[in-house]
């Protein structure tokens, strides 16, 4: 997105854009990143296989 098309919307449309961005990358990271906690590195490396 470019600046000239977020500065033409009203700041609850630049909110909105935000908020789905926001939602996206959280949902993404709850369902697709392993928990890495109190595993090694060789565990984790082992999990990418």
């Amino acid at each position: 997105m470019t600046a000239n098309l977020l500065l033409s919307w009203s700041a609850g449309g630049t909110f909105a854009c935000y908020t789905l961005v926001s939602t996206f990358t959280l949902m993404f990271i709850i369902l697709w990143v392993p928990e890495t906690k109190g595993r090694t590195l060789e565990e984790i490396q082992w999990s990418f296989r």
